[in-house]
């Protein structure tokens, strides 16, 4: 649930711990808009015990033992879902010069930085989003999944993620990190392990790969960008993430 005191929905208590609470926590607020009606309903109270929302409404009885936050003139809402993010990147400023800061910057700062864009995205009141593709040229790294997991183990503050590690596309196509730069300039040509692929064999790998590492969703990119992945790669790899589990 996310609150505002300006009439904006908007997080307020992205920063209050109750993942460890065990008494049940009342949220209080002069509206609520509930998802259900169609307009703003007066005195909101939420109840939270442990890490779970139990209870929504006006005027809910609050049990004795609750911490009670009252929020006086702001709206709770339920919070949003944001369907397409990058968490581990920042896409803001020049291309040119992001493309290159990534090459200089080391991959451990880059996911410490990850936890900073986290907290925010939840503060703003995401609580859960669906992150689209997280590659750092030249690096093995599943940056997504390391930071999903912290957030799962109340490591880190942030929103519950759905990771698809690295985008499925061709070589030279819109996911393969080496284009533009100099031919073996990272010692290799990207390969499936790198979400590349030209054949129906190689979508199955890439997608196989990322299940493995910990992909909860599978991204790719078949249209829009040249060169194309082909029709029977694309079916390879919608086959592969119904075997593994992966959507």
């Amino acid at each position: 649930m996310g609150a505002s005191s300006s009439g904006n929905l908007a997080l307020a208590i992205g920063t209050i711990s109750i993942r460890a609470a065990d008494n049940a926590i009342a949220l209080k607020a002069k509206r609520i808009f509930d998802g259900k009606s169609k307009s703003l309903v007066p005195n909101g109270v939420v109840i939270v015990q442990g890490d779970r929302i139990v209870d929504v409404g006006s005027n809910l009885a609050v049990p004795g033992d609750a911490q009670v936050i009252d929020l006086g003139d702001a709206t709770l809402a339920p919070g949003f879902m944001d369907a397409h993010t990058h968490l581990t990147l920042d896409y803001s400023g020049d291309y040119n010069e992001r493309r290159l800061k990534e090459v200089d910057l080391n991959v451990s700062e880059q996911a410490i930085i990850a936890t900073v864009h986290a907290r925010a995205t939840v503060e703003a009141g995401f609580t859960t989003v669906r992150d689209l593709g997280s590659r750092f040229v030249g690096s093995r790294e599943f940056v997504d999944v390391a930071l999903r997991n912290s957030i799962n183990k109340g490591v880190v503050v942030g929103p519950r993620m759905l990771v698809a590690t690295k985008g499925i596309g061709a070589t030279g196509g819109h996911f393969d990190p080496t284009s533009g730069f100099r031919d073996f300039l990272f010692g290799r040509e990207p390969d499936y392990t790198d979400g590349i692929i030209d054949s129906p064999d190689d979508a199955r790998k890439a997608v196989r790969f990322e299940v493995k590492n910990g992909a909860d969703v599978i991204k790719a990119a078949s249209l829009g960008w040249r060169p194309f992945v082909s029709r029977r790669s694309g079916y390879a790899a919608i086959n592969a993430c119904r075997n593994g589990g992966a959507r």
